[in-house]
Parts: C-alpha cells; sequence; structure tokens
C-alpha cells in the first residue's frame, strides 16, 4: 500500500476514535486520561508500523556509526604521532588533554613546547577540539583538520591551518605595540589583532566568515587584498579572485557547538561534508541531484541521519558496513 494511503487510513482512524470519545466524555478525569494514554499508544504503535515497514528500518550493528571525537593526533618536532587518548589527563606532557561535553580540551601545561618545536594538531575524522594557545587565544578545530605552528608562537602568532577552524584571536601586545596574529592556508594570508572569525580551507573551498571585529585577507595567487566587517564572508577561486557577500554568520559557526545545518545544498556536498566527521564513503558520480535544508546534531549517529534524509526526499539509499549505496 502507498505511504499516502497509509497515511490517510491511520488520520481518518486517529479522527473517528477521537470523535467516539468525544461523544461519550468521562466525568472523571482520570478514566479520560487513561482513555487517551490507549488511544495515543495504539496510535503510536501503528506510526511505528507504517514508518518502519515504508521505509525499511532495520539496522545492522555496522550502521550505528557515531563521530568519535577523540580520533587524532599530537606531533611535535618530528615525533611519531602521539594520539589524544594517550596525552589525555598526562600532566608531564607539553599538552593537557580532557574531555568536556562533546569535544575535547587541549591546553599546554608547564612542560610546554620550548622555541625550537614544530607542533601539528590533527583532528581526525569525528574528532571536534577546543584548543587553548599561550596567548589566550581559542581555536575550535573541526573534524578532518590540522593545525600546526612552531614553538616560538608567542614571538610571531603565526599558525597553519588545512581544514576548518573558529578562531577566538586574543588581544595582545609586544613591547607596548599590538601584536598581528596571521592565519596561513593553502590559499588565502589572513591578518588579525582581535577578532573572531572562521575559516574553512578544503580542497574545493576556501571561506572565510567573520563574526567580530575586523580581518585583512590576502590571496596567495592574486596578491589581492581584501577586508572584512561582522557579517561578511569571502571566497576564493582557484584564479585567486575573492568573492565578498553578506552572510548569517550561524549558518557557519554552528559546528563548534555540535550543530550541522545546510541551507538548501545539494546531497551531494552533505554527504561528503558528513565524511568528514562520520568514517563514511561512496561514489559521488552516483549521488542523486537533489538540494536539502537539513539542521542535524553531530551526537546523533550516521544512521539517524540518513533515515532523516532518506525520509525528507523519499530516497533509496543502503548503508553497507561504511559504504553508501545509491
Amino acid at each position: 500500500m502507498p505511504l499516502n494511503d497509509r497515511e490517510d487510513i491511520k488520520k481518518q482512524t486517529f479522527d473517528r476514535i477521537l470523535t467516539t470519545i468525544s461523544r461519550k466524555k468521562r466525568k472523571k478525569r482520570l478514566l479520560n486520561g487513561a482513555i487517551l494514554f490507549f488511544v495515543l499508544s495504539i496510535c503510536s504503535a501503528s506510526l511505528y508500523f507504517f514508518y518502519s515497514r515504508s521505509i525499511n528500518i532495520s539496522p545492522q550493528k555496522s550502521e550505528h556509526i557515531y563521530a568519535d571525537i577523540t580520533a587524532g593526533d599530537i606531533t611535535i618536532s618530528g615525533s611519531r604521532p602521539i594520539s589524544l587518548v594517550e596525552w589525555e589527563n598526562n600532566k608531564n606532557k607539553p599538552f593537557k588533554v580532557s574531555k568536556k561535553k562533546d569535544m575535547l580540551i587541549i591546553e599546554p601545561t608547564e612542560s610546554s613546547t620550548s622555541e625550537f618545536d614544530d607542533v601539528v594538531l590533527r583532528v581526525g575524522v569525528g574528532g571536534l577540539y577546543k584548543v587553548l594557545l599561550k596567548d589566550g587565544t581559542i581555536v575550535f578545530l573541526n573534524s578532518n583538520s590540522e593545525l600546526s605552528y612552531k614553538g616560538d608562537f608567542l614571538k610571531n602568532r603565526i599558525l597553519s591551518l588545512k581544514g576548518e577552524a573558529f578562531f577566538e584571536v586574543a588581544k595582545r601586545q609586544q613591547a607596548g605595540i599590538k601584536q598581528e596574529f596571521t592565519v596561513l592556508t593553502g590559499k588565502q594570508r589572513i591578518a588579525v589583532l582581535g577578532t573572531k572569525f572562521n575559516v574553512l580551507s578544503r580542497e574545493k573551498i576556501e571561506q572565510t566568515v567573520l563574526t567580530e571585529g575586523s580581518i585583512a585577507l590576502r590571496s596567495m595567487k592574486s596578491g589581492k587584498n581584501e577586508f572584512l566587517v561582522p557579517g561578511e564572508r569571502a571566497m576564493l577561486d582557484d584564479q585567486g579572485s575573492i568573492d565578498k557577500t553578506t552572510a548569517i554568520t550561524e549558518d557557519y559557526t554552528s559546528w563548534k557547538d555540535g550543530n550541522l545545518y545546510y541551507e538548501n545544498k545539494s546531497l551531494r556536498y552533505i554527504l561528503s561534508d558528513l565524511a568528514n566527521i562520520y568514517p563514511i564513503h561512496f561514489d559521488p558520480n552516483k549521488v542523486p541531484n537533489r538540494n536539502f535544508t537539513l539542521f542535524l546534531k553531530r551526537d546523533r549517529s550516521f544512521s539517524e541521519i540518513l533515515d532523516l534524509i532518506k525520509r525528507s526526499g523519499n530516497l533509496n539509499i543502503t548503508l553497507k558496513g561504511h559504504e553508501l549505496i545509491f
């Protein structure tokens, strides 16, 4: 039976039951409550029955894939990468790692790095870090991203980014002069004094969104400079051109709070982004050409998110292990 017909039958049945109840009102509230509870239980069971049969929900254990917030490692001066699990609560190492809510907190300890060290923080698929730097700056690192800087960070405040990060840059003076804070990606150089902004630098996207203060960015390829004020977004293309537009900043920064928001994005874009959070893979050429507006929570399993996408678009997608089949 088609899903629409089932929904009509459920609605008609529910309406008839409510009509019958309304005709036979009881004076005792306890009895009314019992009847209502019974009706809702029947309807809920029916809804689950029709829902589960219509989209064929029978997830296997392999389908319950969650984001692993501990995924990733730290490398210092070319040493072997040390997983974040090994660093956790170890006070004798240069960084203290602890869990808070749905992210890892990384902060320097008293036995921190020397000025000659090279530090690389690599966030694995599913990881989410809040990094506290020595100058008071806070960096939120998204999944599948990398942040690197020199041990003498306080002298120059220069770091490099691959992936996505949100910066809350602390104001700092050196010898009475305001000290600049610089973020380098493969395509741009961003210079600030004290501000809040989001940078996304992946294979096909180079994007900066400013939420507070002001920033100056420079295209590495074209040498073009641009200044941003709060509520503006800059996009760089492969030729080094900079396209500046207004933006709703929350749409680009909600990820650091565990939220995923996609407004009228293609399914290929959404799944590619989710592949940074969940260990899934798929053939992008086989993804249906559909657009969605979705609000998701990254603490949900991927199978739950996939079911939502399938219901929203009436799509037939199967998850076999970690592979999506269209």
